[in-house]
């Protein structure tokens, strides 16, 4: 007699659809949680040095604000024998993107294959992305200060002299002579 083989039962062919649909279930898990996080910073991204890790859009833009507009708000001061002149930040033209860093800062920091990225996220793994600051000023406002701060500054030095009188020979000291560094100043205020 010829055995007679069992036939599959309907539960045993189900399991391929279960897996589908379980793998279903994870990828749109994995791209609802993605995507509930897009206006979150992800962990391990800084911008200028700014540490904005799991800061969320407005968050960012403050703490951004405090760490580069606020200081650059204070003058930069030129002084020599009592005179001091000053740079604004309005007089430089000085712009700071915040909207810009904040958005390249989310957009670099969730960026990649949503999957990889819901993981990554709910990790806690870093992504070690940094972001340069953007800090824009008028190079033509730096160039007239800088010449400013010469013209009020430099002095030519001036050679001793001797001085013929009834009463007998008088000198008159030399003095020495300023010259203000331009191109060091520039790059200074530039670094600042």
């Amino acid at each position: 007699m010829r055995e007679r083989r069992k036939s599959p039962s309907v539960k045993d062919s189900r399991w391929p659809i279960y897996i589908a649909a379980a793998a279903l279930f994870v990828l749109l898990a994995a791209f609802a949680y993605n995507k509930s996080r897009s206006d979150t910073v992800a962990q391990g991204v800084s911008v200028g040095g700014v540490d904005v890790s799991g800061l969320s859009e407005t968050q960012a833009r403050i703490k951004l604000a405090r760490e580069f507009e606020e200081p650059l708000l204070d003058p930069i001061k030129v002084s020599y024998d009592g005179k001091v002149k000053r740079l604004t930040a309005e007089r430089a033209k000085l712009d700071v993107d915040i909207e810009g860093m904040v958005d390249e800062a989310l957009q670099r920091g969730n960026s990649g294959f949503f999957v990889l990225a819901a993981t990554k996220s709910l990790l806690g793994a870093d992504r070690n992305v940094s972001i340069p600051a953007r800090v824009d000023y008028s190079r033509k406002a730096i160039k007239d200060f800088v010449n400013e701060v010469a013209d009020e500054y430099n002095q030519d030095a001036k050679d001793a002299k001797l001085s013929y009188t009834s009463k007998g020979l008088g000198e008159v000291d030399g003095q020495a002579g300023v010259k203000v560094r331009t191109t060091l100043l520039r790059r200074e205020i530039v670094a600042t």
